[in-house]
């Protein structure tokens, strides 16, 4: 009986030992588990640097920099609705985007903050538009001609100037050659193109050279010089004669608007004075060389 007792007693307190060790780790195990959901990383970074292009404006939207793909949809909501992103990054002057280089941003939520880096950089070439051909005549001086004129460049940065090479070019010899053009940013990117020059043989004493822009089927455009006659002096006496009968006409016109005056009353004389003369009466005048007295005047 004693033996029974004391087996039992002993069996007893191995099952309130594991009882009670059962209990303290299932209190262990919801103590971690409140611990941990106290300590989740909401604020989980996609990364830590993000480059964007000079001329994008910078996100504020959480989404886009980070990462809650393991947290479920109600942590999910809340997050994205309660996170504040603050940043000292200003616009360029007078553009809708901030200039190149390095920026920070601060991401919070609650007690939690990350900083990310954002770098804008420029690698976009300038856009730059030539002409397929430009003619022109011998002999030109092209150290002086305005080829710059005949390009055009774009870039959301500021373009420093051409660079035009014509070295491969005889002036003096009626040929077609190669040229070539090209710009840069100040941020370094470049664009270079080629474009034809075909001199042209210089017109005689009696020719000129016109030149003109035009456009080719395929959309480019060419500078076309085309060789024409002077005009000659007998145009231009033929011209000039032609301006001498309109202004005859013009005098036979104003004659017959004198005319016209004078039946109405009053008479217009443009001749030289020549002294006076006796009206009748006592009384003088000024006589008009010329002058007749209207048939109607007693």
């Amino acid at each position: 009986m004693n033996v029974l007792s004391k087996y039992l007693n002993t069996r007893n307190k191995k099952v309130a030992c594991g009882i009670a060790v059962t209990a303290i780790a299932g209190i262990g195990g919801a103590g971690v588990y409140v611990y941990n959901s106290f300590n989740v990383n909401h604020l989980k970074l996609k990364n830590d640097i993000i480059t964007i292009e000079y001329g994008q404006n910078i996100s504020l939207n959480p989404e886009e920099y980070l990462d809650i793909s393991d947290l479920d949809a109600e942590d999910k909501s809340d997050i994205l609705k309660n996170t504040v992103i603050t940043s000292s990054i200003a616009n360029e002057e007078s553009k809708e985007y901030p200039s190149v280089g390095e920026y920070k941003l601060t991401i919070s939520y609650e007690d939690e903050e990350k900083t990310l880096k954002v770098v804008v950089k420029d690698t976009t070439a300038p856009l730059l538009n030539v002409p397929d051909s430009v003619e022109i005549v011998q002999g030109t001086e092209l150290a002086s001609y305005d080829f710059k004129a005949l390009m055009n460049a774009t870039d959301l940065a500021i373009l420093n100037d051409y660079v035009i090479d014509i070295s491969m070019i005889d002036a003096n010899k009626p040929e077609e050659y190669m040229a070539k053009v090209s710009v840069e940013d100040v941020n370094g990117n470049k664009t270079e193109k080629e474009f034809k020059v075909i001199i042209k043989p210089a017109p005689q004493s009696d020719e000129e050279a016109v030149q003109e822009k035009i456009k080719n089927p395929d959309g480019s455009t060419s500078i076309r010089t085309t060789i024409k006659k002077k005009q000659t002096g007998s145009n231009k006496t033929s011209e000039s004669r032609g301006s001498g009968n309109e202004s005859n006409s013009s005098k036979s016109s104003n004659s017959n608007k004198t005319n016209q005056n004078s039946t109405s009353g009053r008479t217009e004389i443009n001749t030289n004075k020549t002294g006076e003369t006796d009206l009748g009466d006592g009384g003088t005048g000024e006589s008009y060389e010329g002058f007749e007295w209207p048939s109607d005047w007693d």
